[in-house]
């Protein structure tokens, strides 16, 4: 008799893909994010004149929608930049940690990670290749540093969960850890923002997925990059430093915002605290009426990214972690070791 199926035993596991939609066995599970797949089917219908009711329905479109939230986390928030973003410009910084730079480019195609993700558990689960995180998003706050992403992939198949995935020890970004910086010279750190209550930073809108006539390929074959939507709030206190932006609001200008999170210091001493540290150009589009923060009174300003010529960037998104790549199948590694 078959057992029933817990919730709770369900689990998601990533691969890195070799080739984009070519599947490989899914070897890491995240410890600081959930991810869902949700089975998603297009359809139409034709309703014939004369009829009140629908004669024929059929299917258009078939997919998997990819969703996922959790806490920032210095090690595992790079997975789904990879993939959202491009993939990083890593330096080993011969301590035992790696810098990781992740941009994306203005007028070039960039170069993102795609997953293979396995989904169930040993009763039943299904592998769905292709899956490119087409939105990401930030939420600080004093409650918790967050993270949610949104993808999808292609129709999952059967398949033997895999057991014993890799994982790495969480080291989560604490709200008590944000530094906030504005500046209004590209390429300065600028003033520290002494009451920013919270924050928000996305990127969405990232890839369309490419659907063809072919009855080989009832899925998407391809995706194509498309311009994003990069936006961005802040919530300040309403002093003479808050006050102050309403000007660049009115003026148009352009503001370089920096977040930066350190972390515990390491245990070896000759080694580098971990990092996450969030660079922004951004100009102020709007700002809301005057809210309350536990008694004070505050505003928060919109912001839409924007592209600049001196900086030569958007935004870049620069890690310091213990992971050394997030563009290598572990798998092949250990096959190589095993090779005599």
């Amino acid at each position: 008799m078959a057992r029933t199926r817990a919730t709770v035993r369900q689990n998601t596991y990533l691969g890195v893909e070799r080739t984009p939609g070519v599947a490989v066995q899914a070897v890491r599970r995240l410890q600081t994010q959930s991810v869902t797949v949700a089975r998603e089917y297009e359809t139409d219908s034709f309703r014939p004149q004369g009829a009140k009711f629908v004669s024929a329905t059929w299917i258009k479109k078939i997919s998997s929608k990819v969703s996922g939230d959790g806490v920032l986390d210095y090690n595992e928030t790079g997975f789904i930049l990879a993939s959202a973003i491009s993939r990083p410009v890593t330096t080993d910084n011969g301590d035992g940690t790696f810098t990781h730079v992740f941009t994306a480019a203005n007028t070039s195609a960039d170069n993102p990670v795609s997953y293979t993700i396995e989904t169930g558990d040993e009763q039943e689960a299904q592998s769905c290749a292709f899956c490119m995180i087409t939105q990401v998003g930030f939420d600080f706050s004093r409650d918790a540093s967050k993270v949610t992403f949104e993808g999808w992939a292609q129709e999952g198949k059967p398949v033997t969960i895999t057991e014993d995935p890799l994982e790495i020890d969480p080291e989560v970004v604490i709200p008590t850890s944000w530094t906030n910086f504005i500046s209004r010279v590209p390429g300065e750190q600028g003033d520290k923002l002494s009451s920013n209550f919270k924050a928000t930073w996305s990127l969405s809108g990232r890839y369309n997925p490419k659907y063809v006539l072919d009855a080989a390929n009832p899925g998407y074959t391809d995706v194509v990059e498309v311009a994003p939507e990069f936006t961005g709030t802040m919530a300040v206190e309403s002093d003479d430093q808050g006050l102050s932006y309403l000007a660049d609001l009115k003026a148009g200008k352009t503001l370089y915002m920096t977040s930066e999170s350190v972390g515990a210091a390491p245990d070896n001493p000759n080694s580098r605290p971990c990092k996450l540290i969030i660079e922004s150009c951004f100009k102020p589009t709007g700002v809301s009426p005057p809210s309350d923060e536990d008694g004070v009174q505050a505003l928060e300003f919109a912001f839409t990214g924007v592209y600049d010529k001196t900086l030569k960037r958007a935004m870049r998104i620069t890690l310091v972690n213990h992971v050394d790549t997030y563009d290598v199948i572990p798998e092949e590694v250990e096959d190589e070791d095993e090779t005599p």
